[in-house]
């Protein structure tokens, strides 16, 4: 839904209908920012070599994110066990093998649930940019994302930290928003498709 449409053009309102040039004539449902990031890279290269590349990167991605957390948390001795595990997960179970059979953008939501996590315990603002940019990558990571900041923001012992906490929690609407006016034409069929799909799911 984004290799065969990347390849035509950075982003089209068409990408999100049945003229879309995936071969099934499937609707895309990422947004065109996305599909501008695969046009200018992944889509540069063959169908097999950008889909090895796509899980490649995004292994790459979740083990630095993964090393990099635990070094700010100061957990570096449960890395490698916690790496492990997710390892398992990732490679032998039928999920995680579905994930690398299909080719999917999973591991970039995951890696956004970990800057968002690590976001809220450090309260780095760039944190939470990090993982809004992973979290726009799949729209279905946000509905955790709007939860994570909601239960944040309840969990605030008085209204002084719950403005702090707000004042952080918005970095992530904001970032959606700038990432959505990259391609208005486009960014609007994107949501219209969304809704459609939703409203008529059985």
């Amino acid at each position: 839904q984004v290799y065969f449409p990347a390849r035509r053009s950075a982003s089209s309102p068409e990408d999100y209908t049945a003229a879309s040039p995936d071969p099934w004539h499937r609707p895309s449902r990422y947004a065109p920012f996305l599909h501008a990031l695969c046009h200018f890279s992944l889509a540069r290269l063959q169908y097999g070599p950008a889909s090895l590349l796509n899980l490649l990167l995004q292994l790459l991605l979740f083990y630095l994110s993964f090393a990099y957390a635990f070094r700010i948390l100061h957990l570096e001795r449960c890395l490698l066990p916690a790496i492990l595990c997710a390892n398992v997960c990732l490679f032998l179970t039928p999920v995680g093998l579905s994930w690398f059979e299909r080719g999917q953008f999973s591991l970039y939501v995951a890696v956004a649930y970990l800057w968002l996590m690590l976001g809220v315990l450090t309260r780095r603002p760039w944190h939470l940019v990090v993982a809004t940019l992973f979290a726009y990558v799949k729209w279905t990571s946000f509905p955790l994302v709007f939860v994570a900041l909601v239960v944040w923001l309840l969990n605030s012992h008085d209204g002084q930290e719950f403005r702090n906490n707000a004042t952080l929690a918005l970095i992530v609407p904001a970032t959606i928003f700038l990432l959505f006016l990259f391609h208005l034409p486009a960014g609007r069929a994107f949501l219209n498709g969304l809704y459609d799909q939703e409203k008529n799911f059985p």
